[in-house]
C-alpha cells in the first residue's frame, strides 16, 4: 500500500490516530495520557487532542471493563476462554472508538491506549492455549490478520517494550496475581507484537523517564502529522 494512498485516506477523516500498544504493565496508560498533555501544549488552539482509554465509553466498553475487573483479562467464563466471542467483543469496541471519532467536527489527534496489534497477539495466543470449537487454526489466524486492513488501522502505532522480568515486577507491584501462565503470556505476546505486520515503531522503555519516551514518540509523529494536517485542510 503506497504512502500517498495512506495520506490521502487520512485526509478523508478528521482525525490522526496514534496507538500506544504493548503488553500489560509496560506503561501504555501513563504514556498515552502524558503524550496527550504534551500535544495539547504543543498544538494549543490548532488541533484538538483526545486520549481514548483502553475500552470505549460505550455499553461494550463497560462490559469489557467488568470482565477484566472480575477475571483479570477479558474472559466470558472463569477458567475458560471463548476466543471467537471475546475477539468479536474486543473488535466491536475498537469499531465503537472509530465510529465515535468519525463524528468529530474538527481536526483531532486521537491517542489510543492499546489497539489492534495487541488484540491480535493476545487472541492468537489464547487460541493456541484454549480448547474451543474453532477448529480451523489457519482460518482463524488469517481472519485476525485481515483485521489490519479495516478502517480501525492506526495511522501510527508505537509498541512499548520492557524486559519480561521488569513487566512482571510492575504487575506484581500493582497487585496482579503472578503465575507461570501469565509469564508465558507476556513473553509470547510481546515477541509476537515485535514481528507484527504494518508500520510499527518499537520503543524500548527500560531506564527511560516518561518525558523521554513521549519526546521520542513526538519526533516520529510530527513529520507525519504535518503532512496529514496539510492534506486535511484541503478537504
Amino acid at each position: 500500500m503506497s504512502s500517498s494512498w495512506c495520506f490521502l485516506s487520512m485526509a478523508k477523516k478528521k482525525y490522526f490516530w496514534i496507538t500506544i500498544d504493548g503488553t500489560d504493565g509496560v506503561g501504555k496508560t501513563t504514556v498515552s495520557q502524558s503524550l496527550a498533555d504534551l500535544f495539547r501544549v504543543r498544538f494549543k488552539n490548532k488541533i484538538d487532542v483526545v486520549c481514548l482509554p483502553e475500552f470505549s465509553q460505550t455499553v461494550v466498553g463497560d462490559l469489557l471493563r467488568k470482565l477484566v475487573s472480575k477475571y483479570q483479562f477479558v474472559q466470558l467464563e472463569k477458567g475458560k476462554h471463548y476466543v471467537g466471542a471475546e475477539t468479536s467483543l474486543l473488535l466491536g469496541d475498537l469499531f465503537a472508538k472509530t465510529e465515535a471519532c468519525d463524528r468529530f467536527s474538527k481536526n483531532t489527534i486521537v491517542i489510543s491506549d492499546r489497539g489492534l496489534c495487541s488484540l491480535i497477539a493476545y487472541q492468537q495466543y489464547r487460541y493456541d492455549k484454549t480448547q474451543n470449537s474453532i477448529n480451523d487454526k489457519k482460518g482463524f489466524y488469517e481472519w485476525l490478520e485481515s483485521l489490519r486492513s479495516l478502517c480501525i488501522r492506526s495511522d501510527l502505532t508505537f509498541l512499548l517494550t520492557l524486559p519480561v522480568k521488569e513487566i512482571i515486577k510492575r504487575l506484581r507491584n500493582r497487585g496482579d496475581a503472578i503465575n507461570s501462565d501469565l509469564i508465558e503470556l507476556i513473553t509470547h505476546t510481546q515477541e509476537s507484537m515485535k514481528t507484527s505486520k504494518g508500520t510499527i515503531s518499537i520503543i524500548d522503555c527500560m531506564n527511560k523517564e516518561n518525558d523521554s519516551i513521549c519526546l521520542e514518540i513526538l519526533n516520529v509523529v510530527e513529520p507525519q502529522l504535518s503532512k496529514w494536517a496539510k492534506l486535511a485542510s484541503q478537504v
